[in-house]
């Protein structure tokens, strides 16, 4: 269920319409300070009055991921994203997990996309301090590792398989997991 609707009954509320306004617009930062219950309301309110992302850090990574399903309540036509902690040492030979790799790659292409276009429904990134923390790879050399794919588009389909294998996608006979391919024919799996 969500409350979009109701979102929007709460933007004509005077007060938080002022509040957000001064927030998003103002020349000094401003500190609003609500209760937990509220917290994902006024977030949701501020990112749909946004022309631009909105970051949102919280001090614990699962605190960041409820607060990003209840803005996602919220929400309408904004996605809203958690951009997790891998959780592991800085300079761990350990691989990142799959899902929490695909996480981090999909709130990084939502924000360059953003940046690029200065789309219409910019996204709303839910993080923690730990994850921001972590070193990444700089926007431009970022954006230089897209694939786009768009449907009914024609594709050089070795250049694909291609593509992604050097963007680190593994060819396996079937997909069960981000960062997977599978080509059967004249079909790619992704």
């Amino acid at each position: 269920m969500a409350f979009t609707g109701l979102l929007e009954l709460l933007a004509e509320e005077p007060s938080l319409a002022a509040a957000a306004s001064r927030a998003l617009n103002g020349p000094h930062p401003l500190t609003v300070e609500v209760r937990d219950g509220v917290k994902s309301t006024v977030l949701a309110l501020l990112g749909r009055q946004a022309g631009r992302p909105l970051i949102v850090v919280t001090a614990e990574d699962g605190r960041a991921a409820e607060l990003a399903h209840d803005i996602g309540m919220w929400s309408d036509a904004r996605p809203v994203l958690h951009f997790p902690d891998p959780d592991q040492p800085a300079y761990s030979m350990l691989a990142i997990a799959g899902d929490v790799l695909a996480q981090r790659v999909a709130a990084l292409g939502q924000l360059a996309r953003a940046r690029e276009s200065g789309g219409s429904s910019p996204p709303i990134v839910v993080t923690s301090v730990r994850a921001l923390l972590r070193r990444l790879v700089p926007p431009d050399e970022f954006r230089t590792h897209f694939l786009s794919l768009t449907p009914g588009a024609a594709a050089d389909l070795p250049d694909v398989m291609r593509r992604l294998s050097a963007l680190g996608y593994e060819s396996t006979p079937l997909v069960e997991r981000p960062g997977e391919f599978a080509h059967r024919g004249g079909i790619v799996d992704i």
